[in-house]
């Protein structure tokens, strides 16, 4: 039986910025602004409209398409006027540039007035971790007198595990393996003048004790007989993934900084989306005025903790709150800070978000 695991796609949100530069003007014009967004979940292939209006007078002289960096971010005045600062290099409308180091540099004529807020949203990196079981395959060695349980640690070396998915679908294929006894399986075959022609990667049907078993080949060596008629020996050479891998390759080494979660799952966990289009609405010295940018689901709300490694619905002394409401207010206390949301539905046990997202401040507070 062919299971294949993975291979699909994996949502992910992007932040859209269309801009447009007025080539008849000075180069130094700051750009304007024409449309900003997240788009929550992204089509694999999409088409691209440079025009999409009624009535247009004018030329357009270029259109480029680029990925902006890893940052997006924007400035409030005092007043409450939140403006999008965009990326790019002196002298083409653009405001700041931000280097690899982390070091945000605004250009002349663009800097930040006294009493504004500076707000910096990015993507953080972070290890690809998952956690199964196969309660079935534990069931069914318990009842034989056997332990049941056998763990084993390790990271996947080929294909790249680039995400979360990723390492569950690998941990689905390892588990399909390690409980199917055809899995490890390996041995020859002879045939002689076999009908067909057989190559690597076919594969083979064989029996055993009265029992089917598919198998993969892997080398194949034909001998010449020097007969007539022919004579060909075909001695074919099988060996299934978890005696051989053809398709995964693993190590027993792991990342020191690899946080494995505190229980293993039968299946992948099911996931809310992840709260990319969270904004801090201000900031004052005492609290955090903060819209999600999504509705909460049904008997469900949002978490805030000041750790993003125990959500759930135990209370915790990191908890900080749990909202029903989109927008909420986040009580402060020192100077640096941060907090960790993700949103939660009425299943029991509550189902969350697969990532926090990250509120950090560098605000003085008041008392």
């Amino acid at each position: 039986m062919l299971q294949a695991f993975g291979g699909g796609l994996v949502d992910s949100p992007v932040s859209a910025l269309f801009e447009l530069i007025d080539q008849g003007n000075a180069s130094n014009t700051p750009a304007t602004v024409l449309y900003e967004g997240v788009i929550g979940t992204t089509p694999a292939v999409c088409a691209y409209a440079a025009v999409n209006s009624l009535s247009l007078t004018g030329s357009i002289a270029a259109v480029s398409v680029r990925q902006s960096g890893s940052a997006w971010i924007t400035t409030t005045t005092a007043t409450g006027v939140t403006t999008t600062r965009l990326s790019g290099l002196p002298g083409t409308g653009a405001d700041y540039q931000l280097s690899s180091a982390g070091v945000l540099t605004f250009f002349s004529g663009r800097i930040p007035q006294p009493g504004d807020t500076v707000i910096v949203r990015y993507r953080k990196r972070n290890r690809a971790v998952a956690r199964l079981n196969d309660p079935a395959s534990v069931a069914a060695e318990a009842a034989a007198g056997a332990p049941g349980t056998a763990r084993w640690l390790g990271r996947v070396v080929r294909p790249a595990a680039r995400s979360t998915e990723d390492c569950e679908a690998a941990a689905q294929a390892v588990l399909a393996l390690a409980t199917s006894r055809a899995a490890a399986l390996s041995g020859s075959y002879t045939a002689i003048n076999p009908q067909d022609d057989i190559w690597p990667g076919d594969v083979l049907a064989i029996t055993t004790g009265g029992e089917p078993l598919n198998v993969i080949v892997r080398t194949v060596t034909l001998t010449d007989g020097h007969a007539e008629p022919e004579l060909t020996t075909c001695h074919i050479g099988f060996a299934n993934d978890w005696a051989e891998s053809l398709g995964v390759t693993l190590s027993e080494s792991v990342a020191a900084d690899a946080e494995l979660p505190e229980t293993a799952a039968a299946s992948p966990r099911p996931a809310l989306a992840s709260l990319s289009s969270l904004t801090v609405v201000s900031v004052t010295g005492t609290e955090i005025q903060v819209d999600v940018g999504a509705d909460p689901p049904t008997g469900g709300g949002f978490e805030v903790r000041r750790s993003d490694s125990s959500f759930g619905p135990r209370p915790g002394a990191d908890l900080v709150l749990r909202s029903p409401v989109r927008a909420f207010t986040i009580p402060r206390a020192t100077f640096n800070e941060t907090f960790y949301a993700r949103m939660y539905d009425a299943s029991t046990p509550p189902i969350y978000s697969r990532r926090s997202a990250a509120i950090v401040t560098n605000v003085p507070t008041t008392f």
